[in-house]
């Protein structure tokens, strides 16, 4: 679940390729999964020195003729785009929620809506060529993102390949895992819910904020969130008032 509809693909000859970086601390590999057809290859290696890069150039011919360029890998759907909307969500607050949003969170850029699709389409067309949004699994999961986004929710592209994104979204019903006397975090004045399980081959833990006018879900990697949840926090504290100040 690492590849989803907003992953970057590499192209090389022959096939189309998936990079994952190793999110263990202090490790330095990472793998490459061919997502052009079966059979899917996995090449894992040092990141840097070019090793990785060799051996998939050496692949990529090999596999783009034995691999059926009709049945390519579909990724994902992007995190939180099928959350479920809380049916008393505030859409004026969600907005001026995502205005104190910033450009950039800890080597995490924002995307626009444009960029968004824009990146998705490219995606897909990379790995199954012009026709891909002809597929209705794959166009239904770049629209779902795209209506996701056009309703509130943000995301936020890593600077390295390979690495999961962020992604926040306003108005999102009371998380379902959540039982009372759950354990919470508190930054500043906000409680943060972690829901406990982990997508099959993804490091992205999913947040909740639960103590102002409306919930707020945090998708991301597990190695961010020191440097994400606070700014998520300030952003909620400019623009919402608690629960219990709620008219």
């Amino acid at each position: 679940d690492q590849y989803t509809v907003i992953s970057p693909v590499s192209a090389a000859e022959g096939a189309s390729w998936f990079i994952a970086q190793d999110a263990t601390p202090g490790s330095t590999l990472a793998t490459w999964y061919s997502v052009s057809g079966e059979p899917t290859v996995a090449v894992t290696s040092e990141a840097d020195g070019g090793l990785i890069e060799d051996a998939v150039a050496e692949i990529s011919p090999v596999l783009g003729e034995v691999a059926s360029s009709e049945s390519p890998v579909i990724p994902a759907a992007l995190p939180l785009a099928d959350e479920p909307v809380a049916k008393d969500r505030n859409e004026q607050t969600c907005r001026s929620f995502n205005e104190a949003l910033p450009a950039e969170i800890a080597g995490f850029r924002r995307l626009s809506s444009e960029e968004l699709g824009e990146l998705m389409e490219n995606n897909a067309k990379a790995v199954a060529g012009e026709d891909a949004l002809r597929d209705p699994k794959l166009s239904g999961l770049i629209e779902q993102a795209k209506r996701a986004a056009a309703d509130s929710l943000v995301v936020y592209q890593p600077e390295k390949e390979g690495n999961e994104p962020v992604v926040v979204r306003c108005g999102v019903a009371f998380p379902e895992s959540y039982e009372r006397g759950e354990r919470l975090s508190q930054i500043d004045d906000v409680p943060w819910f972690d829901a406990p399980a982990l997508a099959q081959g993804s490091t992205i833990g999913h947040w909740y904020a639960i103590g102002h006018e409306e919930v707020v879900a945090v998708a991301m990697p597990q190695f961010s969130s020191g440097d994400v949840l606070p700014t998520v926090t300030k952003a909620i504290t400019e623009s919402m008032s608690k629960r219990a100040e709620r008219s």
